[in-house]
């Protein structure tokens, strides 16, 4: 599990980019940084901190409701 891993990579994460708030806060309950919850697209170079690596994936296509086929309703709270 990624948990405890962040911490034992040579490393710092300095900033993250999560447009959903919630999963912003479970991060930053997780890993004591809080994510930029604007899209991606709205973020100036210049608002970046200064970084060695850039590190950006894609949204977890297979989560997303609108990919699935056959349609799902998603998870019921």
């Amino acid at each position: 599990m990624l948990l405890g891993l962040l911490d034992k990579l040579p490393f710092k994460t300095i900033y993250v980019n999560e447009i959903d708030d919630n999963i912003a806060a479970v991060f930053s309950q997780n890993f004591n940084i809080n994510p930029d919850v604007r899209g991606v697209r709205e973020v100036t170079n210049e608002e970046l901190p200064e970084h060695d690596v850039l590190i950006g994936g894609f949204s977890c296509v297979s989560f997303l409701i609108v990919s699935q086929n056959p349609k799902r309703k998603g998870i019921k709270k």
